[in-house]
């Protein structure tokens, strides 16, 4: 396997590190997968590239599947600069990736350990609501629902959107309607659901750099995901709901 790619790669994985520090790698023909799930915080993430994202892509016909430690490999990539060049490479025979960063005639290189993992399994949802809204307005009601609790309830109606927490002291409700921030719902109304905003903060955060809209999707009490469209790919994000005593 061998990929090049820039700074925009680098972004992305960050992205997926902020969920799970120990996904896999993928490589199809023709799309690379990265995928995690943190099984403590119950929050899964699939980060879908096709080839024309990658200045070079080449695959091997047995299409490994590859565990890296993206934690410890972004320590070592933090000093990249946006014009350089990243180059990944397989070797199966040492099991590392040998990494070139290439900028201005200047070229670093270093070997970093992989393990070698099964296929990661599909996770399939019956959800039957979906809406499209932006980055902004989810970051902005994030902020505003952990500044009360860590805990509230989304609800998607025909034509809004509800946040909302539990009646404590103090209390925090959120209605948005259809309009340029939230732009979209479509299928089963009304549906609601209890989620961690917390966790969601930990996704919202990650987006915020990479997107300006975002697609969720719900059913009742079940699992919320977030599906976000990039230039030549998606990244998928799934948040277990929050069961209330």
């Amino acid at each position: 396997m061998r990929l090049v790619a820039n700074q925009q790669f680098i972004d992305l994985l960050k992205t997926v590190e902020r969920v799970c520090e120990e996904p896999v790698f993928w490589p199809m023909d023709d799309v690379l997968f990265i995928t995690g799930l943190n099984e403590s915080r119950s929050v899964y993430v699939s980060l879908m590239l096709m080839k024309g994202f990658f200045e070079q892509y080449e695959t091997a016909v047995n299409h490994d599947v590859i565990g890296v430690d993206l934690k410890q490999l972004l320590k070592h990539l933090k000093t990249v600069k946006k014009d350089s060049s990243i180059s990944f490479e397989l070797d199966r025979g040492k099991a590392e990736f040998r990494i070139n960063v290439e900028k201005s005639g200047s070229l670093r290189s270093f070997n970093f350990p992989i393990t070698w993992k099964e296929a990661p399994k599909e996770i399939k949802l019956n959800l039957t609501t979906k809406a499209k809204l932006s980055v902004e307005l989810l970051d902005t009601l994030v902020d505003d629902v952990i500044q009360f609790d860590n805990v509230a309830k989304i609800t998607l109606e025909q034509d809004s959107m509800a946040v909302e927490t539990a009646r404590n002291i103090s209390s925090y409700r959120a209605l948005v309607r259809k309009g340029d921030a939230l732009r979209e719902i479509g299928g089963q109304t009304p549906v609601s659901a209890w989620y961690s905003f917390r966790l969601m903060k930990t996704v919202v955060d990650g987006l915020t750099p990479i997107a300006e809209e975002t697609e969720i999707e719900m059913a009742e009490n079940m699992p919320l995901r977030f599906s976000t469209n990039l230039a030549a790919g998606n990244i998928v994000h799934v948040i277990a709901p929050f069961q209330q005593e």
